[in-house]
């Protein structure tokens, strides 16, 4: 595999609660092969 080849890519992403409440908007995602990634929130969050 080439170096810095990404896994998986994404840009753009945008999320927002019913009412229009923006979570993150247009962020840009990269994920390379070998990395552990965790997505964490408040205590309770889901």
């Amino acid at each position: 595999m080439a170096a810095n080849q990404f896994v998986y890519y994404m840009d753009g992403v945008s999320k927002a609660y019913p009412g229009g409440k923006k979570l993150f908007e247009n962020i840009r995602l990269n994920f390379l092969p070998g990395v552990k990634i965790g997505v964490v929130g408040v205590n309770g969050a889901g």
